[in-house]
């Protein structure tokens, strides 16, 4: 019996539930053997599409043997039928590991920019429902949101370390006086012999649940080094968490009256205000310089909302 396709495969497979939210296999989107795209129009001239690329650039259409992995992109079309993501502010292009991480402060695969491999059908398979499983779950929310702007978690080296250092003398003493200790996150990306490891707080709850907070520096996709009379702005995210599981990581695919994830605001006060997907106003904005008086204010309004909204459950 002959071997079907990766396009076949992915025609069987994936276009059904993709179907179900409105993307269509879109054969303008291919390139030779190696990319395969679906594609959904949103508003006026704005369309998502989402796309599987695989490794090998050959007239070689086999499934197996070569590693695949998935690009989302919100862009403008212009009547030329070009795709514009950078000249438009809600647009972005990024893989889907990587938006994972940004948008949901989650790290469930060993690298940001991660590619599923498969040897054999079942493997095949088994990549392609963990795909869909998280376009469902993440993916297709990010790009149908008019809401959602895209912003890159991380910073540079110097940054990095300078908010860990931070972390340490001003957020460390104030949580861990209220029962959270600091910890190494599970995955870490990047040479962590010269970049501080990403950490979490964490305390055990008396229902056998843990509460997590983590910091995420933050820089704005389209404008990543935009200037204030010369100064520096920057953004940080605080992630709270409660979940059935002492790994930060761990999905909370049906959140109930215990577990949720989210990022807290400025304005957040309530469970209800922490949304689980990043946005501008859950950003905490500010000067490089003013970094320790920033930290300041967070640990304030941690003790006072976050704290209640994490233990109270």
């Amino acid at each position: 019996m002959r071997q079907p396709t990766f396009r076949q495969l992915l025609l069987k497979h994936v276009a059904p539930p993709l179907k179900t939210f409105g993307f269509q296999y879109d054969e303008s989107l291919k390139v030779g053997s190696a990319r395969y795209g679906f594609k959904k129009h949103l508003v006026d001239d704005i369309e998502a599409s989402i796309l599987f690329q695989r490794t090998q650039y050959s007239d070689s259409d086999t499934p197996y043997g070569y590693g695949f992995t998935v690009e989302l992109s919100r862009h403008r079309v212009d009547p030329s039928g070009q795709r514009h993501y950078r000249q438009y502010d809600g647009g972005f292009s990024m893989r889907l590991p990587r938006l994972i991480v940004d948008a949901y402060g989650l790290r469930l695969y060993s690298e940001p920019d991660y590619w599923w491999h498969a040897s054999t059908s079942h493997e095949f398979k088994t990549a392609l429902d963990d795909v869909i499983s998280k376009l469902e779950r993440y993916g297709i929310a990010c790009l149908e949101s008019q809401q959602f702007r895209y912003w890159i978690s991380g910073g540079n080296q110097d940054e990095w370390n300078a908010l860990q250092n931070m972390l340490d003398k001003i957020v460390l003493p104030s949580l861990s006086a209220v029962g959270y200790e600091s910890e190494d996150d599970p995955i870490q990306f990047g040479n962590t012999e010269r970049v501080r490891p990403q950490r979490h707080f964490k305390k055990p709850m008396q229902d056998d649940s843990y509460a997590f907070i983590s910091f995420h520096p933050f820089a704005d996709f389209h404008t990543p080094k935009e200037n204030a009379t010369g100064l520096q702005k920057r953004w940080l995210g605080v992630m709270i968490a409660r979940k059935h599981s002492y790994d930060l990581n761990a999905e909370t695919t049906s959140p109930d009256s215990v577990s949720f994830q989210g990022w807290l605001g400025p304005t957040s006060f309530s469970r209800s205000d922490v949304r689980e997907m990043i946005s501008e106003t859950a950003l905490w904005k500010y000067l490089a310089a003013a970094l320790p008086l920033q930290l300041s204010v967070v640990v304030e309004k941690i003790k006072r909302d976050a704290i209640p909204i994490l233990e109270e459950g």
